[in-house]
């Protein structure tokens, strides 16, 4: 046998233990917003699903953040900060669509999005300006995946505060309004994918 066998495995066991790590969160999370969205769905077909049953696989993911940063401590402060936002946002929307509490106004309840939303495109933003001024050396595959992240998180955030406008969805939008909902959501995702692929080539 080679005798740097052993060096070789050495050296190749916690590339492998991140990969395996970050497969099985890319999965968990994967199969979490494929929960939902059939959750989700079943909600707007039947009409009975409660929000809070709904969100059921988003609770586990947010909770999960939150307790991650407060108990392993392996978060950043902002990180632990947008979870908590999230779960915030969550609460909200659960109390005033399940239980009534009409004194939550739809526009409260996204502020925290919104502010996770800036959050991650200032972040973006900062590592694309830190390579313009030579503080951060990325490669054009990086460069090209932060800028579509970018453009992604910002037309999120313009999409979540127009959908909050026009709520409750039972009054009746403007044309021009249900036009722009209908061109921002699946522009996000577009965004999204291709940033991933610009990524990962």
């Amino acid at each position: 046998p080679d005798s740097t066998d052993h060096y070789d495995r050495t050296e190749y066991l916690p590339l492998l233990q991140r990969s395996l790590k970050f497969g099985l969160k890319t999965g968990l999370l994967s199969f979490c917003t494929f929960l939902f969205e059939v959750l989700g769905y079943l909600r707007i077909a039947k009409g009975k699903m409660p929000l809070g049953v709904c969100f059921i696989p988003i609770w586990m993911l947010v909770i999960g953040g939150v307790l991650d940063g407060l108990i392993c401590k392996t978060q950043s402060f902002i990180r632990l900060l947008s979870w908590m936002l999230v779960l915030t946002s969550m609460i909200m929307a659960t109390l005033r669509i399940d239980y009534g509490l009409v004194e939550l106004e739809y526009q409260l309840i996204v502020t925290p999005i919104i502010a996770v939303l800036t959050f991650a495109s200032l972040a973006l933003l900062y590592i694309v300006y830190g390579h313009q001024v030579g503080y951060y050396r990325l490669t054009e595959s990086q460069l090209t995946a932060g800028i579509l992240y970018s453009m992604s998180a910002v037309t999120a955030m313009v999409l979540v505060i127009v959908v909050a406008q026009v709520m409750p969805l039972s009054r009746p939008v403007e044309m021009e309004t249900r036009f722009l909902v209908v061109v921002m959501a699946p522009l996000v995702v577009c965004l999204t994918g291709m940033g991933a692929y610009a990524v990962s080539r």
